[in-house]
């Protein structure tokens, strides 16, 4: 059976000096408004879940995209999304989810599950990218399309 999942990094953040819990800027929220409204247009079925590391600013970034996205099952704050976190747990907790379930992480995590889902060359996410992967019916991840920000920092 076929599955969608949505990979993101979470948008730019405060810098530590100005807010140490490190929540999103004004560009990140810019950054995660933009990548939500294009959102609604790339994607062809609804979110079941999203799933966000218990880290502010993935969890606002979570909450922007949600709001939009109005997820069935709601928002979901889990462990295994930080970033040195192990991606084998994902993997072995993506073969058998449901389609349509989104994470929202950080760097190198996210790069590293696309890299071990998919198999491509190891490339890292830039603040609030989107990664939609397809698996085949034998269970193999491909990238579909990739989402960045127009106009978002690249750290």
């Amino acid at each position: 059976m076929k599955k969608t999942i949505y990979l993101v990094r979470h948008a730019h953040p405060m810098p530590p000096h100005l807010d140490p819990d490190r929540g999103l800027s004004e560009v990140g929220r810019r950054e995660a408004i933009e990548v939500t409204e294009r959102l609604t247009v790339l994607m062809g079925e609804a979110v079941e879940r999203i799933f966000h590391s218990g880290k502010l600013r993935a969890r606002q970034t979570a909450e922007i995209i949600g709001s939009e996205l109005s997820p069935l099952s709601g928002l979901h704050e889990v462990p295994g999304l930080l970033p040195d976190d192990d991606v084998g747990l994902w993997v072995d907790e993506l073969a058998d989810a449901e389609t349509g379930i989104m994470l929202v992480g950080h760097m190198p995590f996210m790069a590293f599950l696309r890299n071990r889902l998919t198999g491509e060359t190891f490339r890292p996410f830039v603040t609030a990218e989107v990664s939609c992967l397809e698996s085949s019916d034998d269970g193999n991840w491909s990238e579909k399309w990739n989402l960045f920000p127009r106009s978002g920092d690249t750290s």
